[in-house]
């Protein structure tokens, strides 16, 4: 597992980092909960934990999003989905 903090990669069972020490864990697709290594399956929601979940944190960043940057995303998927319904709407009624 990838560490969020220094991007080390280490062994996929370890708990710590062992470059800088920082606790790993897996973050949820779903809820955006932290799961510890090992889970298969989260442990907030149910939802499968595939290999590729990614370690809590960005992966680009190493940070979790604010409330103020997960709003945002919400409010663009809301406009995206809003678009999209108006559009599927005008080709669909004559």
């Amino acid at each position: 597992m990838k560490c969020p903090e220094c991007k080390f990669q280490n062994l996929d069972n370890m708990k710590f980092c062992g470059q800088c020490g920082s606790k790993l864990v897996l973050l949820c697709p779903g809820c955006r909960f932290e799961n510890p290594d090992g889970y298969s399956f989260c442990g907030q929601c149910g939802e499968f934990l595939s290999s590729a979940s990614q370690p809590a944190g960005d992966s680009a960043t190493g940070t979790i999003p604010s409330f103020d940057q997960q709003s945002e995303n919400d409010n663009n998927l809301a406009k995206i989905q809003d678009r999209f319904s108006k559009n599927i709407k005008e080709k669909t009624v004559p």
